[in-house]
């Protein structure tokens, strides 16, 4: 039987921090895979038995991602998992990514430094290394290396209110892709080089241009999804055309 708990093994010994780190980590992709589902009350107590912890980091890594809205404090309650997404909100998600994903693309083209960039080539390196270059992958594969990438580019905007903001969308966005299993595409991979090479030739332009792409195409690879046999829905893909 597979020891689950945080704690366990020989490294069990950490600082509060790297628990409290580590215990966050491990709720979020308990909430990610759907061991904790949707709406259901989350046991403090039972959680800490559960990942061989004290309740004081599983607190704190409850109350983060109640931050990040994965998680919502009920009064009586206590935690809960936050609802599943509805078609409207997953939208309207896209939405808001549409208008701050492209800005923070063109504003890294000219702010990024140069150890952001490193960074940046580097996540990209990794990709390019996948198994049949991430052909055939299910997203969670690439899950990571697709965040690491949105964070960068997120903070080499030089905008730290709006890096925020995108921080907690992300997260809804790439659970979404991870709830529903899906595949990763290759026009994913090759819209993500198309960011970085022009984040990489410092053209705010083409880089606006490319994330711009990029989630109109995402939000297309959602559609089916969520229009199914509706005939009214408004495909996703039409966002980027308002």
């Amino acid at each position: 039987m597979v020891d689950h708990r945080v704690g366990a093994g020989p490294s069990a010994i950490l600082s509060s921090t790297a628990l409290s780190e580590r215990v966050h980590d491990r709720v979020r992709s308990m909430l990610r895979r759907r061991e904790i589902a949707p709406g259901s009350r989350i046991g403090v107590e039972a959680l800490a038995r559960t990942l061989g912890v004290s309740q004081t980091p599983v607190r704190e890594a409850l109350s983060r991602l109640e931050a990040e809205q994965l998680v919502t404090r009920i009064t009586n309650i206590g935690f809960c998992a936050a609802p599943a997404l509805t078609p409207q909100e997953i939208a309207e998600l896209f939405e808001v990514r549409l208008l701050l994903d492209p800005f923070v693309a063109r504003r890294a083209a000219v702010n990024i430094t140069s150890t952001e960039m490193a960074e940046l080539q580097q996540v990209v390196a990794e990709v390019a290394a996948l198994p049949n270059g991430g052909r055939g992958l299910r997203y969670g594969d690439f899950l990571a290396l697709d965040m690491a990438f949105n964070r960068i580019v997120a903070g080499a905007s030089g905008n730290s209110i709006i890096t925020g903001m995108l921080e907690r969308i992300h997260t809804h966005a790439h659970l979404l892709a991870e709830i529903f299993e899906a595949e990763l595409s290759p026009q994913a991979l090759d819209e993500m080089n198309a960011i970085f090479a022009a984040i990489a030739n410092r053209d705010e332009d083409a880089a606006e241009q490319a994330m711009r792409r990029h989630i109109a195409r995402s939000a297309e690879r959602f559609s089916e999804y969520l229009c199914g046999p509706d005939e009214t829905c408004t495909p996703l893909g039409q966002l980027g055309e308002k």
